[in-house]
């Protein structure tokens, strides 16, 4: 349905094609409800690990939440290191510069900088929480 909706906003044809499809929402044993921020790490582990049989498709994620939370932290990791790291990435200077900035800022200075960091990204996840409380 997304995918069908980005379609149509840029005028790809196949867009009514996606928009048409009935959308089934699978139940996965390890799937969580309020994981917002993560789902695009969810998403391209999804997309690298399924090879188009269901019955056989394991991305690898483990039930417990604290082991999965460490899951997800790793591959963020992973998928950041091969984006700035890509030979097509025409900004890859500039964020290796950024990078080496941010951690020759002293610790405390970093601390702060990363909570309030959390506290926009939850905002901006949950507009209506952030806004009436």
């Amino acid at each position: 349905m997304l995918m069908g909706m980005h379609l149509q906003t840029i005028g790809h044809p196949l867009a009514e094609a996606l928009l048409g499809l009935e959308q089934q929402r699978m139940s996965l044993v390890w799937q969580t409800s309020g994981d917002a921020e993560d789902s695009g790490v969810y998403t391209i582990r999804c997309m690298e690990t399924f090879m188009g049989e269901m019955k056989s498709w394991k991305p690898g994620f483990d039930l417990n939440t604290l082991k999965r939370k460490v899951q997800i932290t790793d591959l963020r990791a992973k998928y950041v290191f091969k984006l700035v790291h890509s030979p097509l990435n025409e900004m890859k200077n500039d964020v290796t510069n950024h990078f080496t900035k941010y951690w020759s800022i002293p610790d405390d200075v970093r601390s702060d900088m990363l909570e309030q960091a959390r506290v926009t990204r939850w905002e901006r996840l949950n507009p209506y929480e952030a806004k009436h409380g």
